[in-house]
């Protein structure tokens, strides 16, 4: 049979069916009546999670994109390798709490080298209170030391030398010839420095004491 007129169907307000099977309407599984869509490559597609996504990325040059500032994102741990510099690092204001810093190269601010102008902002140090020196651990020519300080905070000094090059020496001249102390052997570029000088004449007769540095 063949029609003579053909006549086109400009619109079509109801469609039920699509060769002869029922049109998939609204929500629901996939059937035979499920029509086919193709996506153009620009179009954008809504997705939604179901159950946990994981998304690794690839070697090479994959990467991240920038987290918003102050987006309250938290990143684990990140490791860098041995050769990575970092271009540019972020001066933190504020770090509640450091729990060891291995080496500190240089510190700016509050280091500031002797003889340059004051930061206003000094590095606060503080030495160790003792009531006694006698409760002090000895340490070894060559270790750190504490500083020390009275319970009061001010500072435990000796003036002029360590403990350790003190000198005395007692003699008794009965002749009036010179004596020579033993014990005080100053060599070239070492100078002997007296700090005290007691003199006793258990004898009637006056007399007096010369001191002298050299040979006598």
């Amino acid at each position: 049979q063949t029609l003579a007129t053909v006549t086109t169907v400009g619109t079509v307000t109801n469609l039920s069916q699509m060769g002869g099977a029922a049109i998939a309407m609204g929500t629901g599984v996939r059937t035979s009546g499920t029509q086919r869509v193709t996506i153009a490559t620009d179009d954008v597609v809504p997705a939604s999670q179901s159950g946990t996504w994981t998304v690794i990325l690839g070697a090479g040059t994959a990467g991240i994109g920038k987290l918003t500032a102050n987006a309250g994102v938290t990143i684990g741990a990140v490791e860098l390798a041995a050769a990575q510099t970092l271009g540019t690092v972020t001066t933190v204001g504020t770090v509640t709490a450091v729990t060891t810093v291995s080496t500190l190269a240089s510190l700016t601010g509050g280091g500031v080298a002797h003889d340059g102008v004051d930061s206003g902002n000094p590095v606060k140090i503080g030495g160790r209170a003792v009531s006694s020196l006698a409760t002090a651990t000895m340490v070894s020519a060559g270790d750190r030391s504490d500083v020390l300080t009275d319970v009061d905070g001010a500072m435990i000094v000796r003036l002029n030398r360590p403990t350790g090059d003190g000198l005395s020496e007692r003699v008794t001249d009965t002749t009036g010839t010179s004596t020579a102390f033993t014990n005080f052997g100053a060599v070239a570029g070492t100078r002997n420095a007296i700090m005290a000088i007691a003199v006793y004449n258990s004898s009637a007769t006056a007399g007096f004491v010369d001191f002298r540095d050299g040979t006598c």
